[in-house]
């Protein structure tokens, strides 16, 4: 069997494309690459005009041949022959049946059943495509696989612990609620305020003229030399957590400026701040409102792309600033991270927590989930599938009516499931008493999350699935 795989983003445009519209499809698409490998001869395709040139290959030499295309149906391209089968995500409760816009692609229904066969994610999202196309319509629910090397294995579990000694160092521009003079919003203007807001007024204003009027390049020069003078944003982060029978010791504390020791709780997201569907307003303001009081609890966000520093630190500082006064911290940590400083973070992290509208799998809270890091999450969407009370603090939802994502008319035509708010900060508040009090509990949590995402995402499943389906799909 030959394999053909595509994706619009490749590892030639991924780091221009992190936080754009699907960017995450790649790493989706790295994820399935070593199923499909024991599966048949996968070929990663970079421009879809060199399909046929692999299906006259495979016909030449008597192989069955299917080209998986990991986007949504709307971006499939609909005049290449041989068996094509789109890889997607969907979190929303319909999926589009109308066109629009003068694209009969955006009925996503036809597409499907021109194309005979889908796979997605979860089986929430495969219910909504029976729903529409019937029940016999060809559609895997396959979450991606999690790596072998991340799964908690069953004598790792009393090592586990909450409180142990842990550096973790990220050399990224971060954003850091301790280092930013939040004030009151009710303090007058002084002449210094005045100053100050005259200057960013000025600077949105040089801003957009730059950006109008430069080439592209010479624009970013620009920002960079004048629009990010004077940031205090720091480059690197370190925090430390402490077993209750070790304290740090004076040469630690003493290491260099950008270095914070903590003995502490470390709640973790990974998620597109500039998504709204992420809901990061909700998930900083619940951690705030529930733990504002304690020194010990810190939320990192780790988002894709800071690009535009100085808007995006004033967009993310404006909100904090909106809040009632806290204790606990708030970290943004922006840009790529490689596979050890994601590592570090992952095993730094207490609780994983989502908070958005609706997901079609979230890749990042099943990779922590594996590595044995209970969540808090909705119990709503794909996540119906892997977040349970054993395993996570769930939070409750409802639903509120919506448009599709990429519906430019903004049409109502679906929900989206927002979080509850006092069950969001309930959750906040009752994990971290079990981080603090109950060990026992949390390892057990742990051993959970870890069984469910083996059970849920293992290789040898995924490979079962995908191979079953696609042998089939090849046979019809």
């Amino acid at each position: 069997m030959t394999i053909l795989v595509y994706s619009k983003f490749n590892s030639k445009n991924i780091q221009a494309s992190l936080g754009k519209s699907e960017y995450s499809y790649y790493f989706v698409l790295r994820k399935f690459l070593p199923v499909l490998e024991t599966i048949g001869e996968v070929q990663l395709i970079e421009d879809p005009e060199d399909v046929p040139v692999y299906q006259a290959q495979a016909q030449k030499e008597e192989k069955k041949c299917v080209l998986l295309c990991f986007t949504a149906p709307h971006h499939l391209d609909l005049n290449l022959s041989g068996q094509i089968i789109p890889v997607f995500a969907w979190e929303y409760d319909t999926i589009p049946n109308e066109s629009w816009g003068g694209n009969e692609k955006n009925n996503w229904v036809k597409v499907l059943r021109k194309i005979g066969a889908a796979i997605t994610h979860s089986e929430h999202s495969a219910a909504v495509i029976r729903r529409e196309l019937g029940p016999d319509f060809p559609i895997l629910a396959c979450p991606a696989p999690v790596e072998e090397s991340l799964l908690l294995p069953q004598y790792d579990v009393q090592k586990k612990t909450i409180r142990k000694q842990f550096e973790l160092i990220i050399n990224k521009k971060v954003i850091d609620s301790e280092r930013l003079k939040l004030t009151p919003l009710d303090m007058p203007k002084g002449f210094a305020k005045r100053i100050e807001l005259t200057h960013i007024l000025l600077q949105t204003w040089a801003h957009e003229v730059l950006e109008d009027l430069l080439p592209k390049s010479l624009y970013r020069f620009f920002r960079n030399l004048y629009l990010f003078t004077g940031t205090t944003i720091a480059k690197t982060v370190r925090f430390f957590k402490y077993s209750n029978t070790q304290t740090p010791s004076p040469s630690s504390k003493q290491t260099d400026a950008d270095t914070n020791i903590y003995e502490g709780i470390i709640y973790t997201s990974i998620l597109n701040i500039s998504d709204k569907r992420k809901n990061y307003m909700d998930m900083v303001a619940a951690f705030c409102h529930a733990l504002g009081d304690r020194t010990d609890a810190t939320l990192i966000l780790k988002t894709p792309v800071m690009e535009d520093v100085y808007f995006f630190r004033q967009k993310v500082t404006g909100f904090l600033q909106s809040l009632p006064a806290f204790k606990c911290r708030v970290v943004v940590v922006g840009n790529y991270l490689d596979k050890a400083a994601y590592q570090n973070l992952m095993n730094a992290t207490t609780f994983y927590v989502n908070t958005s509208y609706g997901e079609g799998q979230c890749l990042p809270l099943m990779e922590f989930m594996s590595a044995g890091i209970p969540a808090i999450a909705p119990y709503a969407t794909a996540l119906k599938d892997y977040i349970n009370d054993a395993n996570a603090f769930v939070v409750k939802t409802g639903a509120t009516p919506t448009c599709w994502q990429h519906d430019e008319r903004i049409a109502i035509r679906t929900v989206h499931h927002r979080p509850d708010w006092y069950s969001l900060v309930t959750a906040y508040q009752e994990s971290y008493q079990v981080a603090k009090n109950d060990e026992t509990k949390y390892r057990d949590m742990a051993w959970q999350a870890a069984q469910t995402l083996r059970a849920h995402a293992g290789f040898e499943k995924t490979k079962h699935k995908l191979s079953h389906f696609l042998t089939k799909q090849l046979s019809d």
